[in-house]
């Protein structure tokens, strides 16, 4: 076998439990090398349709490797030549083809994969240099391992769109504005998103005490834990109900209001799973300001109307909101009529309960501009 050292090549999007899982596909590529008597053996997700490409994974000389990796574009050109000779059978998942021309004089056999509509996982095996060309031994031997390859390869693609899934749900997680947390069956954190560490971090009314979700308040742990255990006991009897139950309860904090927190069941695939649950904990002293800013600006509030109606949606009378932004009534009673006529509605009430239902809560570093 040529030597050199195994280089994966991973997208930035992926954790380290992601990345890890290049070991197997890595494997792969050496077995072909071994198999093959090949010198570097390159692994490349093509797309045809954007004509992109990723090395996702690849063994033998790194300064070989990276003189001979092509580009998408003149893969898919390889592709269509290929598929206009007749040399790509149709319906095949795995096909060995012969490729001469993609990097420069180098003669390479070509495994592809079908993953998907116009995406090929495509194997490329060159010869030893100095070697005489691939010879029948090698094609027959590429077309045996065809379809072990194909197994294995479309295995690793929906593994591999799982992990992006779920990257991509814990930042959308991350985005929230409130504390989410996910606890498996022995109560232990599942997932968690930003909002949540920096709450549990902080021990801001609700902690991690030994691996397990806990209230400031000993009282407050009990009713947490009884209503953890309550949704477990419920769900399987309320699995098929399209509305479910789920506790709410005020958890104290040490000089600050309490939060609200929901406790509601999780994922539950059968009977025999663990049920897990998800838990909402809401800051009633947010950043409110930040929050109604935009959207008292998608309702067109002037700046003076948006500042009495933030003071009013925070629990202040009209009287106190007036003396607190040092305006007189008449005036206060004015902007409020204009609220009104721009929010649809004609009472304070009906005004508060729209601006709260309208807000949309955030991460902080995320910025909310209203789009027209």
């Amino acid at each position: 076998m040529a030597s050199g050292a195994l280089k994966p090549v991973c997208t930035p999007l992926w954790n380290d439990h992601a990345k890890r899982h290049h070991g197997g596909l890595n494997s792969v590529v050496m077995r072909l090398q071994h198999l093959l008597d090949g010198d570097t053996v390159m692994a490349i997700v093509v797309d045809r349709v954007a004509i992109l490409s990723e090395v996702v994974a690849s063994v033998g000389d790194p300064h070989r490797l990276a003189q001979m990796r092509p580009s998408a574009a003149a893969l898919v050109d390889f592709f269509n030549d290929a598929a206009a000779r007749g040399a790509v059978a149709a319906g095949q998942d795995a096909r060995v083809t012969r490729c001469c021309g993609i990097a420069g004089s180098v003669e390479q056999l070509t495994i592809c994969v079908a993953l998907a509509p116009g995406i090929e996982l495509v194997f490329l095996v060159s010869h030893k240099v100095g070697s005489q060309p691939f010879k029948l031994k090698q094609d027959q031997a590429a077309r045996r391992i065809g379809a072990w390859v194909a197994d294995y390869a479309l295995l690793w693609w929906e593994v591999r769109g799982g992990h992006r899934r779920i990257e991509t749900m814990h930042a959308a997680l991350d985005l929230i504005g409130f504390a989410v947390l996910v606890l498996g069956a022995d109560q232990h954190d599942i997932v968690s998103n930003a909002a949540a560490q920096s709450m549990l971090a902080k021990g801001d009314g609700l902690r991690m005490h030994e691996g397990m979700l806990t209230a400031a308040m000993l009282p407050d742990t009990a009713r947490l834990h009884g209503a953890i255990a309550h949704v477990r006991a419920k769900s399987s009897s309320n699995d098929g109900a399209d509305v479910q139950s789920a506790p709410l309860l005020s958890i104290a904090r040490d000089g600050r209001r309490p939060l609200s927190v929901a406790v509601m069941r999780g994922f539950h695939r059968s009977r025999y799973d663990q049920q897990s649950v998800v838990i909402h904990a809401i800051d009633p002293e947010d950043q409110i300001g930040r929050i109604m800013t935009p959207t008292c600006e998608m309702f067109c509030l002037t700046a003076a109307e948006a500042r009495l109606t933030a003071l009013l949606v925070a629990g202040m009378s009209l009287a106190d909101a007036a003396l607190r932004l040092r305006i007189q009534m008449p005036t206060a009673r004015t902007y409020l009529k204009q609220a009104f006529a721009k929010t649809g509605t004609n009472r304070q009430a009906a005004l508060v309960q729209v601006m709260l239902t309208s807000m949309v809560s955030t991460e902080p570093r995320v910025s909310l501009a209203v789009f027209r």
